[in-house]
């Protein structure tokens, strides 16, 4: 799929390499629950090393290989299980969405209540609105 643009950066999914401008569920530090960050996988590396743009690819792999983050494309995030059971919310009714499809959904659902009940989701405040 191609990347949304717009200045966007280009980021690493930290669980299959994937390399592009996606949403992503993004956690400062470790997973919750987990003392550090997973380990890299080395299909992950295969995959930024084929995918990164040259002039990209050490600081992609500076990236992945970073503890002090974990980023993750909200359907990798829901595929390995997401620690704090966000991506399963936030991404129903969106599950075969990608790219800038999956964002214009997400930014209905900042708009929703689907979170009133929650006081662990903390959305970005943005230039462009709320992330």
């Amino acid at each position: 799929m191609a990347n949304i643009g717009g200045d966007r950066a280009l980021k690493v999914c930290d669980v299959c390499g994937g390399v592009d401008d996606h949403p992503r569920h993004e956690f400062a530090g470790a997973l919750p629950g987990q003392p550090i960050a997973p380990p890299v996988s080395e299909e992950a590396v295969r995959r930024v090393n084929e995918l990164a743009p040259e002039g990209e690819r050490s600081r992609l792999l500076r990236d992945l290989y970073d503890q002090t983050t974990v980023q993750r494309h909200y359907d990798c995030c829901r595929a390995v299980g997401c620690p704090v059971g966000v991506c399963d919310v936030i991404t129903r009714g969106a599950e075969d969405k990608r790219g800038s499809a999956l964002e214009k959904h997400l930014a209905k659902a900042r708009g929703s209540t689907v979170f009133d009940d929650r006081d662990d989701i903390v959305w970005a405040n943005t230039d462009e609105g709320q992330r």
